[in-house]
């Protein structure tokens, strides 16, 4: 990646090709994280339309042999306006929905679809584990919420970046509650060469 250039959809879904697999590999040590692609927002969100569409992702997780609700955390890039990313991540053991944004921003539709999503899936998968309305779970980003705390870009390139390492650290078992423990100066570096080195090792032994 050159300086001043943008990470793409094949960049990030390579890294969360990653993520997800050193959460597989990680034998309990980690949160049980589900990552989608970043086709799935797309999807749901119908592309181009932006209307909720449960339809066009209804076989994904059966795709995947996955059953969402048996893991602690899901993980959704969202590519806004094909022009910035941000990362929504679901933690079905506390309840939570979050919106990490390198910008400061929040997203109500991530919010909403989101929620619906989930409703939908508990449905259509007969799901028995125990689900509370997810209308009713807390909300979290750093406009609704003053003390989750997200680190910010200083350039209008970086975006994808800090949104990969916010998966990295909240997949990683860190942050779960806001990404504040580093700087935004140092945040990516300090996260993201020892996730790269290490997931490229064990994919190689």
């Amino acid at each position: 990646l050159q300086q001043g250039r943008w990470l793409n959809d094949e960049v990030v879904n390579y890294y969360f090709m990653m993520l997800q697999d050193r959460s597989d590999r990680s034998q309990g040590k980690l949160p049980r994280t589900f990552l989608w692609n970043s086709f799935f927002w797309q999807k749901l969100s119908s592309n181009a339309s932006g209307a909720y569409s449960y339809k066009s992702v209804a076989r994904w997780s059966k795709r995947r042999h996955a059953d969402i609700f048996s893991f602690e955390r899901m993980i959704v890039p969202i590519h806004v306006g094909k022009t910035h990313w941000a990362l929504g991540v679901v933690d079905l053991k506390e309840c939570t929905l979050s919106y990490y944004d390198s910008l400061g921003a929040s997203h109500p539709k991530f919010y909403d679809y989101i929620s619906r999503y989930i409703e939908d899936e508990h449905k259509d998968k007969n799901s028995h584990a125990p689900l509370r309305k997810p209308s009713e779970w807390q909300r979290r980003d750093a406009v609704i919420t003053p003390t989750c705390i997200v680190p910010r870009q200083n350039n209008s390139n970086d975006c994808g970046v800090f949104m990969c390492m916010f998966a990295e650290a909240v997949s990683g078992g860190r942050y779960s509650r806001g990404l504040a423990s580093h700087s935004s100066a140092h945040w990516p570096e300090c996260c993201y060469l020892p996730t790269m080195h290490s997931c490229m090792f064990a994919r190689a032994r």
